[in-house]
Formats: C-alpha cells, sequence, structure tokens
C-alpha cells in the first residue's frame, strides 16, 4: 500500500501542506473525512493550490491536494496507480446482500468498502480482484463480468487511483477477514446504501446504488 514519502512526513506533523496556517489539512481530513468529493475541489481551488508543488519537509512533488507524486517512469510519464475491486452479490431471504469488508488501516479506518487493492506489477487485473477478495475475506470466487471503471482524481486521498470493478461471483466460504480488513461480512444492500450499516469509503457508495440499478 503506497503513501509516499511526503505523505508519511507530514502526517506525522498533522499537515499536508504547511505553507500557512488556512492551508494546513488535519490528519482527521485527510484520511477519514475525504468521502466529500465536493470538500476537496473546493479546498483546493479557495485556496489557490497549484497542481503541483515541493513537500517542505522533503522535497517530493506534491499535487494541488497534497498528496505526494510518483517519481517519472523512465519514459516521462508518471501515470495513475491502478486498482480493483470485487463486486460480489447474493440473494437471501431479506434480499439482495453485498460482501464487505471494515478496513482496518488508514485512508478511512473502519469504514466499509469493497475487498480490494492494489494491482501488482505484472499481475493480470483479474488475477488481482481474486487476490484481494481471497487475502481480505477469506473467499473464492470467478470474475464473471466487467461492471465499472472509476478515475476521478480525488477519490483516493493518498495519490491518483483508477480501480477497475469487476462482477465476481463468490463460493460458499464463510467470509473471514485478513490482511488489512478489520471484518469481512454479507451486507443487506438496501440497508448498507441507506446508511444503516455505517459509513462508505471511497466512492463506494456510488458503485453500491449502480450495483443496485443493474440487477
Amino acid at each position: 500500500m503506497y503513501f509516499g514519502r511526503c505523505l508519511a512526513a507530514e502526517i506525522s506533523s498533522k499537515q499536508l501542506i504547511p505553507t500557512n496556517k488556512e492551508n494546513a489539512v488535519s490528519e482527521s481530513e485527510t484520511m477519514s473525512g475525504v468521502d466529500d468529493k465536493e470538500k476537496i475541489i473546493n479546498r483546493a481551488a479557495k485556496h489557490n493550490i497549484p497542481p503541483s508543488d515541493k513537500c517542505p519537509t522533503c522535497r517530493a512533488e506534491i499535487d494541488g491536494l497534497g498528496r505526494a507524486l510518483p517519481p517519472p517512469q523512465p519514459d516521462g510519464f508518471r501515470n495513475p496507480a491502478l486498482t480493483v475491486d470485487a463486486a460480489c452479490t447474493k440473494e437471501s431471504e431479506s434480499g439482495t446482500e453485498v460482501l464487505l469488508i471494515t478496513r482496518g488501516r488508514n485512508p478511512f479506518k473502519g469504514q466499509l468498502g469493497l475487498p480490494g487493492g492494489f494491482v501488482d506489477y505484472g499481475e493480470d487485473p483479474q488475477i488481482a480482484v481474486l487476490r484481494e477478495l481471497q487475502e481480505e475475506t477469506g473467499v473464492g470466487g470467478i470474475v464473471t463480468g466487467l461492471f465499472d471503471v472509476r478515475g476521478d482524481p480525488t477519490r483516493d486521498p493518498r495519490k491518483h487511483n483508477v480501480t477497475i470493478v469487476y462482477w465476481v461471483e463468490a463460493d460458499d466460504s464463510e467470509p473471514i477477514a485478513g490482511d488489512d480488513a478489520a471484518n469481512a461480512a454479507w451486507y443487506n444492500l438496501d440497508d448498507v446504501i441507506s446508511g444503516n450499516c455505517g459509513v462508505t469509503s471511497f466512492d463506494h457508495l456510488d458503485v453500491l446504488v449502480k450495483i443496485k440499478e443493474s440487477l
């Protein structure tokens, strides 16, 4: 899981862009409360944060939201990272259920989310989503199709990540949390969307609404 030198250094001082008090961003706001995209975009615009700057601590390049930028690749390009998420649903007497984890680490620690994570270099994304599903929930499955691709640059407070959401048909294994998941369980889809099960991380609420609309 990539956090970047700059982000890690600034979290320790509770600031991401300590050029002045107005631009300071607390750890709790950055790591827990960034599910509000409008808030992030408006903050950057309000303070006229440049699209790229230097971290005053480690001099690494940072973007307009204070996130450490990865170094350019040998070809000169700086590309977003690729992640995957598993959309697993099943029908029960109470209605449609969806397999979710409770995140055990920041960002969004303690919030619900789809099982998923970063694609390793040289790894097929369809293999990666099954690996992440197994690591975080103990559940196996097969990929049955592409569901969604999401790439809003503000969806992850760490850096620009593009995620591929796959439909995955889960096996009958009982969910057991592992890796960076604090819990793994099946939830009633309507209850999650209505907020009765807690807050969802990243833009996963939008994904869950789209799942409901597609069923």
